[in-house]
């Protein structure tokens, strides 16, 4: 047992995902590491391992719609809650994926470029994601469409007007 008020390994690092009604689905198991250390052969220890965190900052009168709308509409389950704070974490170290949504004193209103950056929300069912996510109140500027290399994208945009894509891979083989 550790110390007061710190979880288990286990606890603190379950996968949030999307929510769907009936049967809850585990995410599809990413096919490599997203941080793998120095590559093989390579004994630079400066080199960048990968990617550990993404955060996306709001000012602190939009935070409460934005981590309604992660949480609350998106389902995803945050591993950690705070005031001015909220994390998402997915995988288990030294692999893990982290989205963070905070309070920066930097910014305010909605995102000036929404296109710069796409955040890309893996899902086993695209339509499926599609329609719970239209009915929570979700429009599409981008309803689901195949795309080129095999997999089929949606896109749509959070309260602060980053732009959110919905991903279903191709099919393996």
């Amino acid at each position: 047992m550790g110390a007061p008020g710190h979880r288990r390994r286990d606890e603190r690092h379950r996968r949030p995902r999307l929510e769907s009604e009936g049967e809850q689905r585990q995410p599809r198991a990413h096919a490599g590491p997203l941080r793998e250390g120095p590559r093989e052969g390579v004994s630079d220890p400066a080199a960048i391992g990968g990617l550990t965190s993404i955060s996306l900052w709001t000012s602190a009168a939009r935070f409460p719609a934005l981590r309604a709308f992660y949480i609350d509409t998106l389902g995803l389950r945050p591993d950690s809650d705070r005031p001015q704070r909220v994390r998402f974490t997915w995988g288990v170290p030294p692999g893990e994926l982290r989205l963070i949504l905070g309070v920066h004193d930097r910014v305010d209103g909605v995102s000036r470029e929404p296109a710069r950056i796409m955040f890309n929300l893996l899902v086993e069912d695209i339509h499926a994601a599609a329609a719970r996510l239209q009915a929570a109140g979700v429009t599409f500027s981008r309803p689901p469409g195949p795309e080129g290399w095999g997999g089929w994208v949606a896109t749509f945009a959070d309260p602060d007007g980053n732009i959110l894509q919905l991903l279903q891979p191709a099919p393996e083989g």
